[in-house]
């Protein structure tokens, strides 16, 4: 006795591997993105906080 065609539920095997593939992607990139812009941000602030001091340094400066 055969099973009709529109009872049998086909498995689509390839999307749910390169979900899970992408999945453990995203799982494996977040830290190190995270640690990236992490970095960037901290630098950017040095860099305003740097800024700022020579610009109040050379203000204080030109006053004497």
């Amino acid at each position: 006795m055969s099973i009709p065609k529109s009872k049998v539920k086909k498995k689509n095997n390839s999307n749910s591997l390169l979900t899970s593939q992408q999945m453990s992607i995203e799982e494996i990139l977040k830290p190190k993105i995270e640690k990236i812009v992490q970095e960037l941000l901290e630098r950017e602030k040095d860099e305003l906080v740097g800024r700022d001091y020579y610009e109040n340094y050379r203000d204080d400066e030109e006053r004497l």
